[in-house]
């Protein structure tokens, strides 16, 4: 699959669009979102969500919902903390990104699709 993958993907740009287009895959926003995070879903070692299992979320710009606050939680989580990039102490996960993928419950989406894996590279194929 990555021979066949080397012929299409001559940058970020190709393997985000890809993903994000052709594999319906929710990702972080393209200027936030690193070659490592995506090199990391096509290994398997980060995963990602599908646009079906996404539950988009709006949330309110208020105090009590910081992104930092969140995304601290979120790092600590052994289940929602392969989904999201690796970043320094001081950078802030996309607040829309972090938040649609704090949304998701796994269980459920496991149980209406036990077919269907959130790996790009299962799916790519």
């Amino acid at each position: 699959m990555a021979s066949d993958l080397r012929n299409f993907v001559k940058s970020k740009e190709d393997l985000y669009y890809i993903l994000s287009v052709e594999g319906q895959f929710h990702l972080p926003p393209y200027d936030e979102c690193t070659m490592e995070f995506l090199r990391d879903a096509l290994s398997g070692r980060k995963k990602v969500l599908t646009n079906r299992e996404l539950c988009s979320v709006t949330v309110p710009r208020l105090k009590e919902f910081n992104a930092a606050n969140l995304q601290k939680a979120a790092m600590t989580d052994a289940e929602l903390k392969p989904y999201l990039p690796d970043t320094k102490e001081s950078k802030v996960i996309n607040r829309k990104f972090l938040f649609n993928v704090s949304a998701f419950d796994s269980a459920t989406a496991s149980s209406r699709s036990s077919t269907q894996s959130s790996q790009p590279s299962s799916r790519l194929k």
